[in-house]
């Protein structure tokens, strides 16, 4: 019998890296498997932040998109094609409803 798996990772390398293998098992096993991360992740990746905040160079979007693809064709290498990206700021204090309420949608 198949089981659902949510996968939640506070950034897009979280959900792969400390799930993957875990992933990849029940995808091959049969079971449904979504992976979540509600966040973009770039905070703390101080290189193109930086130039972003201080040349306004970088291109934040374009940023956030590679961040978002970078996920999606990661889980695709574990089997996993439910990818749900958020792409809230992670510079976020507390939990807020707005993101909780997306996450349970």
């Amino acid at each position: 019998m198949a089981i659902s798996i949510l996968n939640i990772g506070g950034h897009p390398k979280d959900a792969i890296m400390y799930a993957g293998g875990t992933m990849a098992k029940h995808v091959i096993n049969g079971d449904r498997v979504c992976t979540l991360t509600p966040t973009h992740g770039l905070s703390h990746h101080g290189r193109g932040i930086d130039e972003y905040k201080s040349t306004g160079k970088a291109d934040l979007e374009a940023l956030i998109e590679e961040r978002k693809q970078e996920l999606f064709e990661a889980a695709a290498e574990l089997g996993v094609t439910d990818v749900r990206f958020l792409g809230y700021d992670d510079e976020i204090v507390l939990p807020k409803e707005e993101i909780i309420k997306d996450i349970a949608d």
